[in-house]
């Protein structure tokens, strides 16, 4: 109950964030995306039962925000979840850089599906122009804003479940 709560409000605080600021700071045109960090940051962690909630919470905001076809960003945040949940299995111990890892890769997923979501609605990119302008500067920000993210889950995680001390 405590994490439907807790991310209803982190994941509806960085969704206020991504439109209200991280949308205005964009490098080249590519853009951070706060939500799948926060995403990825929350399912790697050990503790974390429910992290099919925040899944639904995130895509949820995001497709409230983005001018997207409505199932194009729930389709890549359900692959990037499915990814998380693997890497958490084989790579538990080096989880900041499965985070780092899995930024790099969820930025690749959500590009590529909303090129293709675009694509389907009649627009025509080229690729090289869209890896070079968008994708490849969104990778760099993401990077960049994976490090605090990750931090910052890793501490509301490990105030939500602390560690048992036997004495």
């Amino acid at each position: 109950m405590i994490e439907t709560i807790l991310g209803v409000v982190v994941l509806g605080a960085a969704a206020i964030l991504q439109s209200a600021i991280i949308s205005r700071l964009p490098l080249i045109n590519g853009l951070a995306d706060l939500e799948m960090l926060l995403l990825i940051a929350w399912v790697i962690q050990p503790h974390v039962r429910s992290a099919w909630i925040w899944v639904c919470l995130a895509s949820f905001y995001v497709s409230l925000l983005s001018a997207l076809t409505l199932g194009a960003l729930p389709v890549a945040y359900l692959l990037i979840f499915l990814l998380s949940l693997i890497m958490r299995q084989r790579f538990w111990k080096a989880r900041f850089l499965t985070m780092l890892a899995l930024a790099l890769l969820g930025t690749l997923i959500v590009q590529a599906i909303s090129v293709f979501a675009i694509a389907l609605q009649g627009t025509f990119f080229s690729l090289p122009t869209v890896f070079n302008l968008v994708t490849l500067p969104s990778m760099l920000l993401n990077i960049i804003l994976a490090v605090p993210v990750y931090a910052f889950i890793r501490d509301l995680v490990n105030w939500l479940y602390p560690e048992k001390i036997e004495v």
